[in-house]
């Protein structure tokens, strides 16, 4: 059954709700290939006004979150069927935060047709090849499912979305003190290292780009790259969710729980 959805301008809400409508029926659309096909459908070529909503200077009334409110509709429903979905959650805040960090240029400009005029496919990159090349956004889980997926869509089953809003805060018990100290993973203050006193990675010492991110390690406080600061489960130390630690003070940490003795910061003597 085919079904025509339309609403004023056909750019925004139309663009939200039958993406959402088609990632609820259609397996396909779970998939990376699929998801790709469904922004690239009906968000940029329907000519959904990213340069406008995402924050064009000149102006400042046609902002909005249209795009991202769609997003985090589909974090919640990764959220209920995570097997569902060949990518993860890491996968949809990464693009969350790239598509407004004009690094790539998909979402540049307010229609396909400017993009084609300013011939962005051959002078950019592209945003989908980037996320599809981090093992972190596949999904290891992934059992497609061949029927349609019924969320729970009540407020009580509604959560913030925490890896992506509160993606720079520290959680509740690691706070920063008078001084703007970090605590580190031990509980002791870390002072991070600021991001403009380093261009490499103090591991592989690899420059940074704006492929190869800077990233603080909890524990030490020092700048390395993605690769050499990777994310893991530190809830013994309170953290809820999964934070960047360097290799050095994984190793230190993972040796000093495994000897039975109280871990200590790696930055105390």
């Amino acid at each position: 059954r085919r079904v025509h959805g339309h609403c004023s301008d056909g750019w925004d809400r139309t663009a939200q709700l039958v993406s959402l409508v088609q990632l609820l029926l259609d397996p396909h659309a779970r998939t990376l290939r699929g998801f790709r096909e469904l922004v690239q459908r009906e968000w940029l070529d329907f000519g959904h006004k990213f340069a406008d909503r995402l924050g064009d200077p000149a102006l400042p009334d046609e902002r909005s979150p249209v795009f991202a409110q769609f997003l985090d509709c589909v974090w919640q429903v990764h959220r209920q069927f995570p097997e569902a979905f060949e990518f993860t959650e890491e996968y949809l805040s990464a693009l969350a935060t790239y598509c407004q960090s004009h690094l790539f240029g998909d979402f540049l400009y307010n229609s396909q047709r400017e993009r084609l005029e300013n011939r962005i496919a051959e002078r950019t990159l592209s945003i989908w090849p980037f996320l599809e090349a981090s093992p972190q956004r596949i999904n290891t889980r992934y059992a497609p499912c061949a029927g349609p997926l019924w969320p729970r869509v009540g407020m009580r089953h509604l959560q913030l979305w925490t890896a992506l809003y509160l993606r720079y805060d520290l959680p509740e018990d690691r706070s920063l003190d008078d001084q703007g100290d970090r605590q580190g993973l031990m509980g002791t203050a870390v002072l991070w290292v600021p991001d403009d006193w380093v261009t490499s990675c103090q591991d592989c010492k690899l420059p940074f780009t704006m492929f190869r991110r800077k990233h603080h390690c909890r524990s030490c406080g020092n700048i390395f790259c993605d690769t050499c600061a990777s994310k893991c489960d530190m809830f013994q130390f309170g953290y809820t969710h999964r934070v960047r630690v360097c290799q050095a003070c994984q190793k230190k940490t993972r040796c000093e729980l495994e000897h039975g003795l109280e871990p200590v910061s790696p930055l105390s003597p």
